[in-house]
């Protein structure tokens, strides 16, 4: 896991169970180009596909998320992979959810946890 986005300390949820990881999703990297004078072209040079347990957050977490202004709308748990900042997205079906924190499952690099922001729809975003 790369310290240039957010981290989180190990989170103490238990490991998902046969078959929670039921969501095929797109995890990709954004990058903002220079387009033109001012504009910027959004690119995802590096996408790839894994299964995952992705899950709305309790009123709590959301409201605590609000005050310190990284919002947070879902919980994403896939295997382990490293890199993964808050530079990258993930893609379920239309949506689009922005990666605020992660961090290892239990202490463990068995599986990723990932705090995530619904940005909206892929074609609004």
């Amino acid at each position: 896991m790369s310290t240039d986005g957010y981290v989180m300390a190990g989170v103490d949820f238990p490991f998902p169970s046969a078959g929670e990881l039921d969501r095929r999703v797109q995890i990709r990297l954004r990058q903002d180009v220079p387009v033109g004078l001012a504009g910027l072209a959004e690119q995802h040079p590096v996408v790839f596909t894994r299964w995952a347990s992705l899950k709305p957050v309790g009123t709590a977490v959301w409201a605590a998320s609000v005050q310190t202004d990284e919002r947070v709308t879902h919980r994403c748990i896939v295997r382990w992979i490293d890199g993964i900042t808050d530079s990258h997205e993930v893609v379920h079906r239309d949506r689009v959810y922005r990666v605020r924190r992660c961090a290892e499952l239990r202490g463990e690099r068995r599986f990723l946890v990932m705090e995530v922001e619904e940005l909206g729809g892929v074609e609004a975003v």
